[in-house]
């Protein structure tokens, strides 16, 4: 491959390691090996263990190798020039933000279906009819005695209707089973499309090999890359937006974690938007400098930046929490959302 070939293929994403890339591969190898005792902490620990985020820990470890490789072939010509080691570059790079972009969304309808239930997490209920004295030991001020018949005693306030119940912190709050089937049916639709985008990702990727050594479905892996990075774009946009309406205009849901999910999306949107301006270019050879091929030293510092650089930070801001606590999620996702582990 040190000779242009005879055919294009699609340029990949990073471009080729040459000298350039040798010290940021390094540095992001390092970064991800520093997050990678997080993970393994989190999901060693009974108490936020969640295999919500089982994909992302495994991209975590996963990307120290890609680094590490992508490192060892900036000042070796033979890897350099590996159509396989490119293969599995593409795939790293290309499924890896799409697997965070997935896992943010799993915590979000944790989130959102946990404010459809009775109790929020780590609220302590109080059933309708309970006494006066059980609603005044739990430090709820003014109340009068719900178990009065307002028949018996005209001046009595009514108990609240069957649904409703009174939490220590504050305010009636009803159970709303519709809305929760709804954030079930929408947000498992979104995890079936991330679920063809990782596919769409990972069929590019057996396929680019051939496109590199012989041209072989060149156009279905330039189309593929792109369906795959136009649907992460759309989804990631759609959960943003998601994630600002319930911080917004949800009151049952905590602020900060729906903020955290909006930056975390954010940040992969960046990602998203920066593949698919680039993609477009094809070329003759992986070692080409021609503008747009990915080689040249701005284009290498634009990939860090924009590819990256978000992508870590995702993921150092979806380990830096306790996703069990802070999403309100089980060890699956939002099936135990209403059974909070007890704190310790």
């Amino acid at each position: 491959m040190s000779s242009p070939s005879t055919h294009e293929f699609p340029v990949p994403v990073g471009g080729a390691p040459f000298d350039i890339d040798f010290v940021p591969s390094i540095l992001f190898a390092v970064l991800y090996g520093l997050l990678a005792p997080v993970a393994l902490y989190r999901l060693s620990r009974r108490r936020s263990r969640t295999l919500v985020l089982i994909g992302t820990s495994i991209m975590t470890i996963e990307h120290i190798v890609a680094f590490y490789l992508r490192a060892n072939s900036a000042h070796k010509a033979g890897p350099r020039e590996s159509a396989a080691l490119q293969a599995y570059l593409q795939t790293s790079l290309g499924g890896g933000f799409i697997t965070i972009g997935q896992e943010a969304t799993a915590l979000l309808r944790a989130l959102l279906v946990s404010a459809t239930f009775v109790a929020p997490s780590g609220g302590r209920e109080v059933s309708p009819g309970g006494s006066t004295v059980a609603l005044r030991a739990m430090g709820v001020q003014g109340v009068t005695d719900t178990s009065i018949d307002p028949e018996d005693d005209p001046g009595a306030k009514p108990a609240p209707p069957p649904l409703l119940s009174r939490f220590a912190l504050g305010g009636w709050q009803e159970d709303q089973p519709r809305r929760r089937l709804w954030i079930r049916r929408v947000f498992g639709t979104a995890f079936v499309l991330f679920l063809i985008a990782i596919t769409l990702g990972i069929v590019v990727s057996v396929d680019y090999k051939q496109a590199i050594r012989t041209g072989a479905h060149a156009s279905l892996v330039q189309q593929l890359r792109y369906a795959s990075a136009a649907l992460a774009y759309l989804l990631l946009h759609v959960v943003t937006l998601a994630a600002l309406y319930g911080a917004l205009c949800i009151p049952r849901v905590p602020r900060g974690p729906a903020l955290l999910v909006l930056v975390v999306t954010s940040l992969l949107t960046v990602v998203a938007l920066y593949r698919l301006i680039i993609m477009h270019h094809s070329t003759t050879s992986l070692l080409s400098m021609v503008p747009g091929s990915q080689n040249t030293s701005g284009e290498k510092a634009v990939f860090y930046i924009l590819h990256a650089a978000p992508e870590w930070l995702a993921v150092a801001l979806l380990l830096s929490v306790d996703a069990r606590s802070k999403f309100k999620t089980g060890l699956l996702g939002d099936r135990n959302s209403s059974k909070p582990m007890p704190e310790p």
